[in-house]
C-alpha cells in the first residue's frame, strides 16, 4: 500500500473536483485505501460521508487561517456553495483575498500538503506515549469471534501505522496465536514482510483459539488504538442469557462479570457487533455475556 501522505493528497485532489463534498456521489469517489483511514469496510452512503467530513475537519484543525478557508472552500465542505464548481470557488477566493488564482492554487496545494502530513503523523502524540506508544500504533483492529464452530476462535485483522522509520517487528499476543497473513512469528514478536517507513501502514491477520466456555472478549489497549470493532457470532444451540457492552471499564469490572454496560440484542444470525473509537490505554472494551439459555 502507498504511504498515507500520498493517499491523502490524491484523495483531496479527487474530492475537490466538480461540486466537491456537496456532490451526490462523493462517497463513490472515496478510494478504499483512503477510506480505511477513517471508516470501516461496512460504511457507505451517509455514514461514510459523515465520517469523511469529521476526518477532514480534524486534518484542517490548526491550519493557518487563510489555508483553512481555502481548503474548506476548494473542497466545498458542507453547507458549501451547492451550485459552484471548482473554478468558480477558486475565483471566489481570489476575489475574497484579493490575489490572483495562481496564488490561490499555491495556497490550496500548501493546505492540502499540510493536511496530508498531519494524516501521516497519525493521531496526536502517537509517537511518544510511553513504552507502548513508540514506533507504531494500531489504526484499526477488527475481530470476529466464532462461538458457533467445534473449536471456537477469534480472527483478528490489525492495521498498524509506523510513527518512526525502520519498523520491522510489532508486538503480538504470545499464547495460542497463529499468523493468518502479513508476517511471521519470532521470539521478538511479529516480523513484518518489509521494513516500514514513517507514516506507512501494514495489515496482518491472527487467529487465536478460545475456550468453549468463554463468557467475554475484551480488548485492553496498551498503545494508541484509533478504532476497534468486534463481532461475536454465537452458537444457535447455546444462545446467551444476556449480552452487554464494555465501553472503557476497569479490569475489576470485567472480572466481576456483572452487567454494567448497554445491553445488546442479537441479530437474525445470532450475532452482535460493537464499535469503539478513541480507546484509552488500560481500560477494557468489548462484549460480555451470561451463560447460555439452555442451562436455565
Amino acid at each position: 500500500m502507498r504511504d498515507v501522505r500520498t493517499v491523502v493528497l490524491d484523495a483531496l485532489e479527487r474530492l475537490r473536483k466538480g461540486r466537491g463534498l456537496v456532490a451526490d456521489d462523493v462517497d463513490a469517489r472515496v478510494a478504499p485505501e483512503f477510506a480505511v483511514l477513517f471508516a470501516t469496510p461496512a460504511d457507505h452512503g451517509e455514514v461514510l460521508r459523515r465520517k469523511l467530513f469529521d476526518y477532514l475537519d480534524g486534518l484542517m484543525a490548526g491550519l493557518p487561517a487563510d489555508r483553512e478557508v481555502i481548503a474548506r472552500v476548494t473542497l466545498n465542505v458542507p453547507p458549501g456553495r451547492p451550485d459552484a464548481n471548482l473554478r468558480r470557488r477558486m475565483a471566489f477566493l481570489a476575489e475574497e483575498f484579493r490575489f490572483d488564482e495562481r496564488t490561490v492554487r499555491r495556497r490550496m496545494d500548501d493546505a492540502y500538503r499540510r493536511m496530508a502530513e498531519r494524516a501521516a503523523r497519525g493521531p496526536e502524540a502517537a509517537a511518544d506515549r510511553g513504552d507502548g506508544g513508540r514506533a507504531w500504533y494500531v489504526d484499526v483492529l477488527d475481530v470476529v469471534l466464532r462461538l458457533d464452530v467445534p473449536r471456537p476462535h477469534a480472527l483478528e485483522r490489525r492495521t498498524v501505522v509506523a510513527t518512526r522509520s525502520g519498523l520491522d517487528v510489532v508486538d503480538v499476543p504470545k499464547a495460542d496465536v497463529e499468523v493468518v497473513f502479513g508476517g511471521r512469528l519470532t521470539p521478538d514478536g511479529l516480523a513484518l514482510p518489509r521494513t516500514l517507513e514513517k507514516g506507512e501502514r501494514h495489515t496482518y491477520g491472527l487467529m487465536r483459539r478460545v475456550p468453549p466456555d468463554r463468557s467475554r472478549l475484551v480488548y485492553v489497549p496498551h498503545r494508541l488504538c484509533r478504532y476497534f470493532t468486534l463481532l461475536v457470532r454465537f452458537d444457535p444451540e447455546r444462545l446467551p442469557g444476556g449480552v452487554w457492552r464494555h465501553d472503557g471499564v476497569s479490569r475489576d469490572v470485567v472480572r466481576a462479570g456483572r452487567p454494567v454496560g448497554r445491553e445488546l440484542s442479537l441479530n437474525g444470525a445470532h450475532e452482535v457487533l460493537v464499535e469503539f473509537t478513541g480507546l484509552v490505554d488500560g481500560l477494557a472494551y468489548g462484549v460480555h455475556w451470561s451463560p447460555d439459555r439452555s442451562r436455565d
